[in-house]
């Protein structure tokens, strides 16, 4: 929710010079229509309109498009109503907080609180600052609205503009207008230009930190997908056993796995009041999730996209949906019993996408900062990358979700969302790369191959 603060006049006649500045009677003409605008939306303006009022938006010229000048209650209410699907905007409201008339004038000093959605208006209120003012000049007649005048003077915010015409390629929706040239912007370009709103601070209850003697890894669960594994996986950190354990195994090109290395014999760490057992969640149903879909063409999924950060795969809208093992995605290992698994053995792919592991492995999560502290681990010399001496296993400090750290000691990362204007720009660059440096602009782009954005929390 974006609340934006506006000047509005409600003019009787018309628009005068202000004079004497008073306060509005209570019982007033004026104080009645402040009331009323107060419980106004959209529609409820659109039906104050007069049959043959008339409406002016000059804020169309500061964009390099021609103002608005339309008559009629009909084509108003049209032309509102398309603007606000273009501008993805919702749930208009306006509270008023001063009233004063001047001669002929009333004059009424409102915050316009207003649900954005859209792409191009989240671009341009976030770098805009709304810096200038817009004043909204209401002609009335009676109880009629026959005059609905926008005056707006961006001032300082034409720098920032100009700045977005021509490094962000600010744009609106599909099927909108664009501001200024043809964006073709790099994955860098893409990033600079991102919003707050782009942005998500993870869960704290679906972050773990492993931390080893050469660093942090932060890893995000993902509990849409596997809600009993990663429930599990709480409690096993919340009752510290992970901690003292170690990373066994370190396959070239492959994954990095950590546990008991006494697991299943004689002497294996209790799994406290952890599962032993729990059926695989391979897949779930694709309906109910928000799935944003990329055009790629993928060998081992109908189609591909992404949930919440997460890259996906999917029958369809009415079939299964599953994490896709991508390099950095976080699995439960298990045995042969497809019941095997309960999230006391982990481990990270480090190498290659093993996409044909997709539904026969429980994904539970990815890291998102520190996967370096697994791709230089020394490589196991035994079967399947395991350290076949025990003085070779890498020491596991502890694990520890992010919500029982304090907070002065957390990461603070944030990561950029996958269900916004800007991730879809974002993977339109990293399927065409415009970086000098390419000689062939590529033109494709695999689920793995686009990378989750990262950032420190600003």
């Amino acid at each position: 929710m974006r609340v934006l603060k506006f000047v509005a006049v409600l003019a009787c006649l018309t628009a005068v010079a202000v004079g004497n500045v008073v306060a509005c009677e209570e019982d007033s003409p004026a104080m009645r229509w402040v009331r009323t605008i107060e419980a106004l939306d959209w529609d409820g303006l659109h039906d104050l309109l007069d049959e043959n009022a008339t409406y002016h938006d000059p804020t169309m010229e500061f964009f390099d498009r021609e103002a608005i000048e339309l008559a009629g209650r009909d084509a108003i209410r049209d032309f509102w109503r398309k603007a606000s699907e273009d501008s993805g905007t919702r749930n208009l409201r306006y509270t008023v907080n001063n009233c004063f008339t001047a001669g002929a004038t009333t004059v009424l000093d409102l915050d316009l609180s207003i649900e954005v959605a859209g792409e191009y208006w989240n671009v341009a209120l976030e770098h805009l600052s709304l810096t200038g003012t817009q004043r909204t000049v209401i002609r009335v007649d009676g109880d009629r609205i026959v005059e609905v005048s926008d005056l707006v003077d961006y001032g300082a915010a034409v720098a920032d503009i100009d700045r977005l015409r021509e490094s962000c390629g600010a744009v609106r929706p599909e099927g909108g207008a664009r501001v200024g040239p043809a964006p073709e912007p790099t994955m860098g370009q893409v990033l600079e230009c991102s919003s707050a709103a782009d942005w998500r601070r993870p869960d704290p209850e679906n972050v773990l930190y492993l931390q080893l003697d050469s660093g942090r890894v932060v890893m995000e669960l993902a509990p849409d997908f596997a809600p009993n594994h990663v429930a599990n996986i709480r409690t096993l950190v919340r009752e510290g056993f992970f901690d003292g354990l170690a990373i066994i195994r370190s396959q070239e090109n492959y994954v990095v796995q950590w546990g008991d290395p006494a697991d299943g014999q004689e002497g294996a760490r209790s799994l406290g009041s952890a599962a032993a057992k729990l059926v695989g969640e391979y897949f779930r149903p694709a309906a109910g999730l928000d799935f944003h879909g990329i055009e790629s063409r993928d060998a081992y999924a109908d189609e591909v996209g992404f949930v919440a950060g997460f890259p996906v795969g999917r029958d369809g809208a009415g079939g299964r949906a599953w994490l896709a093992h991508c390099y950095a995605s976080l699995g439960a290992g298990r045995d042969v019993a497809s019941d095997s698994g309960n999230g006391a053995q982990l481990y990270v792919v480090t190498g290659h996408a093993p996409r044909h592991l997709d539904r026969n492995v429980t994904l539970v999560g990815r890291v998102i900062q520190g996967m370096e502290h697994f791709t230089t681990l020394p490589r196991g010399t035994g079967t399947l990358g395991f350290f076949e001496d025990p003085a070779d296993n890498v020491p596991i400090r502890s694990i520890r979700l992010e919500a029982d750290v304090p907070e002065s000691e957390r990461s603070s990362l944030e990561l950029l969302r996958t269900d916004t204007g800007t991730f879809r720009r974002f993977v339109d660059a990293r399927r065409n790369r415009r970086e000098g440096w390419f000689l062939d602009s590529v033109g494709r782009v695999g689920l793995c191959n686009v990378p989750l954005p990262v950032r420190e929390a600003r």
